[in-house]
């Protein structure tokens, strides 16, 4: 996933273009109310949308199949 400010100076729609054309498989999703530095000018909605793309915290821990428990 690619998160691009909707009011960024920087990252234009043709830089969206050209980078959807060489990622086509990466989702792409434009923060409203944000410029280039999106976690600064809408954390809310972009934190919203790392979580959602993130498997659940527990997986992130530990595989199928493993108690989730570090071994020390």
């Amino acid at each position: 996933m690619l998160l691009h400010g909707a009011d960024s100076p920087v990252v234009t729609a043709a830089g969206v273009a050209e980078a959807r054309a060489v990622n086509p498989a990466a989702r792409f999703v434009s923060i409203p109310d944000a410029g280039h530095m999106v976690f600064w000018d809408n954390p809310a909605t972009a934190l919203m949308l790392v979580r959602e793309a993130l498997p659940p915290s527990s997986d992130l821990l530990h595989g199928p199949g493993e108690s989730g428990h570090f071994a020390g």
